[in-house]
């Protein structure tokens, strides 16, 4: 695989994630899934669905299903609900509310590279434009699902992933690439105490000194007449 088409690929890695356990959960089985690139255009009768998002102006993806792969999936989903049905229609339904479901929780740990909350907005049954899209191929390795389902999007979309995030083509979308600001906070704060320390050492205060005093009583012997304990000054003799 080409790394120009790394992004794309890691891209279809994260939803298709989110597509088996959409299906393990309404299927109860959750299929092995890998990412190819498109080994031929998805030509014929083939089941999309458009899913706009906000992650940017006109951003939107497309997932699309052979209608034999989207018919066979749609069965297993109602015969896990207790539903026997050959109703192409209601098996189309069934697949659907599944790629729908995928899609929504893909749109969260979209906006969890990005930075910021993305949400699905409008969606439809509606092919891709031709030629303004890439994407990859998602095969789900079952005996009896040989053809891929289609992960495509367009430039819009691309671009707002490829901003703020990398990709591992095995794991799907990883953490954002931190941001040089990201990597500087101890710097930041330690230039801050820096510059509050500075600020105080030119700071006057003013600063006094204070000497305790300490007094000392000093006891008389008994064979001394008594004086005052204050008493400093030399005795006087007395005439009679």
């Amino acid at each position: 695989m080409n790394r120009e088409h790394e992004p794309i690929a890691g891209l279809g890695a994260a939803w298709s994630k989110q597509f088996a356990s959409a299906l393990e959960a309404m299927a109860d089985e959750r299929p092995e899934m890998e990412v190819r690139e498109i080994s031929e255009s998805p030509d014929g009768d083939v089941v999309w669905w458009k899913q706009s998002l906000d992650a940017a102006p006109g951003s939107a993806v497309w997932i699309g299903a052979p209608r034999p792969a989207s018919a066979a999936l749609g069965q297993r989903i109602l015969g896990a609900a207790g539903i026997d049905s050959s109703d192409a229609e209601e098996q189309k339904n069934a697949y659907l509310e599944v790629v729908r479901q995928s899609l929504g929780s893909f749109a969260g740990v979209l906006g969890a590279q990005i930075g910021r909350e993305v949400a699905c907005k409008e969606g439809a049954e509606e092919a891709p434009p031709a030629d303004s899209t890439v994407g990859c191929e998602i095969r789900i390795r079952r005996a009896d699902m040989s053809p891929p389902l289609y992960f495509l999007i367009n430039r819009e979309l691309l671009e707002a992933a490829s901003q703020a995030a990398t990709v591992d083509v095995s794991e799907g979308l990883v953490a954002a690439a931190p941001s040089a600001t990201e990597e500087q906070p101890p710097a930041e704060l330690s230039t801050r105490a820096y510059s509050t320390l500075n600020l105080l050492m030119d700071v006057e205060l003013p600063v006094s000194v204070s000497f305790g005093r300490t007094r000392v009583r000093r006891k008389c012997s008994s064979s001394s007449p008594a004086r005052s304990s204050s008493s400093t000054g030399p005795s006087r003799n007395r005439s009679r």
